[in-house]
């Protein structure tokens, strides 16, 4: 038997969570260091949390579907502090 420990998480390279009622994302979402792709699209979420930046990784993003209250402008700010996020950075709405 194999027990996936919350270590394990960290070597995740792609998250896809689409239509599951996600109202917010908690803030270990930044924790996911390996992360390369994050789908989140068709949830509720109206905010990403800071922790969002610390996806040096990330180089897709999708967020369609979902009833984001941030600024394109402060989102795509934070994107670009995420570094090669801009590279492949879905449409939002």
């Amino acid at each position: 038997m194999y027990c996936l420990t919350p270590g394990h998480f960290k070597l995740l390279t792609q998250l896809r969570i689409f239509k599951n009622r996600l109202r917010s994302l908690p803030p270990q979402i930044g924790d996911l260091s390996a992360l390369q792709i994050l789908w989140l699209q068709d949830n509720l979420l109206t905010t990403l949390p800071p922790e969002i930046e610390k996806l040096s990784n990330l180089t897709l993003l999708s967020l369609k579907g979902n009833p984001l209250k941030v600024p394109w402008l402060v989102l795509i700010l934070a994107c670009v502090r995420a570094s090669s996020l801009l590279a492949r950075l879905h449409t939002l709405r």
